[in-house]
């Protein structure tokens, strides 16, 4: 617990505070133990109450002005009546004061209170006896003990609302997470294919007659294909919302469900090299389909290439197709280079730019590509050069990479 002070409380809690007080004193007046019509009567009346007034600017400073009051009380030889009057108004500070400041000040405040009532004992000790300290001494210490046990229980509330806060917004970005996961996702799966689909569509127009049939077919098996990958994204997600549900389901769900087009993790099982070369001449079939004529170039050791890496180069290639299909010109020559050099693998496309109107892009692509170059320590370098545009996407191999948990679906 923290320190205040302040009046732990807004304007309104001031006036009712201020207002109680006011109330109190005005029902010592009926007591009848004051003759009122004696100036010295006002002051006894009033003496012990101060430290509270005082309290609403401060804690700390109504503690001072009760030592202040009380040793003028001593001073005028520690009355009976003035020092029982002191009574519940010190019980209210002492509960104030213990509530509001640290344990270690609140008990000292008490234990500075305790020792005042002993020196007034001492000063009076005719009219001031043993009872009386027992009496008193019990009711501080309860009041105190009272002020430091709600401080306790306002402190727990606090922290509980802090991790009720803090859960709220670990769930938050968890959501975003996944939402962003999802986005991801989706492109993966539907970008190239719908992509494709516009392409063939495209050509249709101006293809000749005994070749519209083709490219109709090709539009027919994407457009299946892409079906078929939505309802395997579905199921993954289905999957999984019903393990976090069911605690010990084994990988076995998640291999039924993942979407069977992906060669990258049908080939890897099989072959460690054959699933990352399947994806690269899927890559050239479909921009072949689309007019493109492609120059492959493969260099290099594949077969040092982890699960992870390969995983992630198969998407990559999948993202360099796409973007080549959305803002490449069938006319021109597409280079496409996968290069293994020592501790690092550079992935990059190379095509004509369109002068034609582009396929809508909302450059998810790139941020995808970005986003696993930051996972895996890799690089992103985009240009323009001579009519062509060149993306290039580098990353390291000689160090272990992780799957990530948009990486580690289809």
């Amino acid at each position: 617990m923290g320190t205040t002070s302040r009046f732990p409380s807004g304007r309104t809690a001031k006036l009712l505070f201020l207002t109680v007080i006011v109330g109190l004193v005005a029902l010592d007046t009926t007591g009848g133990d004051f003759d009122l019509s004696r100036a010295r009567a006002w002051f006894d009346l009033v003496l012990p109450w101060i430290p509270l007034f005082a309290v609403l600017i401060g804690p700390r400073v109504g503690a001072v002005t009760w030592f202040a009051m009380f040793a003028v009380i001593i001073a005028l030889g520690a009355d009976p009546l003035q020092v029982s009057g002191t009574a519940l108004p010190t019980m209210l500070l002492l509960g104030l004061c213990a509530f509001v400041l640290v344990w270690r000040a609140a008990v000292i405040l008490t234990a500075g209170v305790l020792v005042m009532f002993a020196i007034a004992v001492l000063v009076n000790p005719a009219k001031l006896g043993l009872a009386g300290v027992i009496t008193f001494a019990t009711f501080m210490v309860l009041a105190a003990a009272a002020g430091f046990g709600l401080s306790l229980l306002r402190s727990r509330l606090e922290r509980s609302a802090r991790r009720v806060a803090e859960l709220r917004a670990q769930q938050a970005r968890v959501r975003a997470e996944e939402r962003t996961r999802l986005a991801y996702e989706l492109h993966d799966i539907v970008a190239n294919q719908v992509t494709l689909i516009a392409m063939q569509a495209r050509r249709a127009e101006f293809a000749d007659p005994e070749k519209t049939g083709q490219i109709l077919e090709n539009i027919g098996r994407a457009a299946g294909q892409t079906l078929q990958d939505l309802r395997s994204l579905v199921l993954l997600l289905k999957s999984e919302t019903d393990e976090d549900d069911r605690p010990g389901t084994g990988s076995d769900d998640e291999a039924l469900t993942r979407p069977e087009r992906d060669p990258a993790i049908q080939g890897e099982a099989a072959s460690p090299t054959g699933g990352l070369v399947q994806e690269l001449h899927q890559v050239v079939d479909e921009l072949e389909q689309a007019g493109f004529t492609v120059q492959v170039g493969l260099a290099g050791p594949v077969d040092d290439a982890s699960a992870g890496l390969r995983q992630t180069l198969g998407r990559t290639l999948h993202e360099l197709g796409t973007n080549v299909l959305k803002h490449g010109d069938p006319n021109g020559i597409v280079e496409l280079r996968m290069a293994f050099t020592g501790d690092e693998v550079t992935l990059s496309a190379s095509n004509q730019i369109s002068a034609a109107t582009p396929i809508f892009s909302s450059g998810t692509g790139l941020e995808a590509m970005r986003a696993r170059c930051d996972v895996f320590g890799g690089h992103l370098a985009t240009f323009a050069e001579g009519g062509r545009w060149t993306t290039s996407v580098s990353f390291p191999t000689a160090r272990p990479l992780a799957l990530t948990p948009s990486e580690g679906t289809s």
